[in-house]
């Protein structure tokens, strides 16, 4: 292999100071599960970094849903992908179809909007839930991001997620036999 000879080079860049934001979002839901048509209530805070709140802050929030699973080992648990089979598996069926709303890595949008903190840096949200109209009993998980600046114009976030079920029970079905024979129950 032939050598190669090392040369100096250079490239101008910007340096931009490295700062910690002057304030701190948190939020929280005081329930990590609801059910489907019930209010998510979440509690956001805002506080300076030397601890006095950030009140009379501009927030902007945004709702979004995912789908979630639930998992119990050994049991087949709500509606189950059935597109394989003709016609879904079911007379007039057939593969879902996709969700509403613009999607991300959160999920689908729900809702959003802008509010103020109160003057002690709490607020507190109560935001519907609805079922994915694609899918409609499917466990959602509901992410909730808040967005602030601080004075310095640097943005900050927080986020907070609880599970919305389309039912309060879960039936599951286990079988004893993964595979069946002819001619036999």
């Amino acid at each position: 292999l032939p050598a190669v000879q090392a040369q100096d080079a250079s490239r101008p860049s910007q340096v931009v100071a490295d700062r910690k934001p002057e304030i701190e979002l948190q939020a929280s839901t005081p329930t990590g599960q609801v059910r489907v048509g019930e209010p998510l209530a979440v509690r956001v805070t805002a506080r300076y970094f030397y601890d006095a709140p950030a009140g009379d802050l501009p927030v902007h929030w945004a709702l979004y849903a995912a789908p979630d699973s639930f998992a119990l080992p050994g049991y087949q648990l709500g509606q189950q992908n059935l597109a394989w089979l003709p016609d879904g598996g079911l007379p007039g069926s057939g593969p879902a179809g996709g969700s509403t709303g613009a999607a991300n890595a959160l999920g689908r949008l729900v809702s959003e909007g802008d509010t103020r903190s109160e003057a002690d840096g709490s607020l507190s949200l109560n935001l519907s839930t609805q079922a994915d109209g694609a899918n409609p009993g499917v466990r959602q998980r509901y992410t909730l991001e808040v967005s602030a600046t601080d004075a310095s114009g640097l943005p900050v976030s927080a986020q907070a997620s609880a599970l919305v079920d389309p039912a309060g029970e879960t039936i599951g079905i286990r079988s004893d036999s993964q595979l069946a024979t002819a001619g036999k129950q």
